[in-house]
């Protein structure tokens, strides 16, 4: 993920904004779960701007992600804006980055998730879906 928001702003030339106190956001979501999300953090770059050649800002995540990452989803509309969600699998969890470029602003995402812990929390937590 690092690698990754290190090469957006010195490819585009925008440092990040970073988020103050991530780590208590991420901890609260871990909490909250019960550890079924957990590692989140997140990178904000204003005044991004377009993206003129898409297929190689894809190439340059991907390759800045390294082995293993799949990509998930791919998202572009003609107004430029665009989603990407990459994934892998790290043993018994899931874990996520996802890359949105929206109205000149990027936001870059990364966590990770226990499917199996974040199922039981939401079936205990009534959010839909039964035992």
């Amino acid at each position: 993920f690092d690698a990754v928001v290190k090469a957006l702003g010195e490819r585009y030339g925008v440092a990040p904004k970073r988020i103050p106190l991530m780590w208590a956001a991420s901890l609260c979501a871990r909490g909250a779960t019960h550890g079924g999300v957990r590692g989140m953090r997140i990178a904000q770059f204003e005044h991004f701007g377009p993206v003129a050649d898409r297929d190689g800002f894809e190439a340059m995540v991907a390759s800045k992600l390294g082995e293993g990452w799949m990509p998930t989803v791919r998202e572009r509309k003609a107004d430029g804006d665009e989603s990407l969600i990459y994934t892998r699998e790290d043993g018994r969890l899931m874990e996520f980055v996802v890359i949105s470029l929206e109205h000149g602003e990027l936001d870059a995402v990364r966590m990770e998730m226990n499917p199996e812990q974040l199922a039981r929390w939401v079936r205990e937590h009534g959010h839909g879906g039964a035992e």
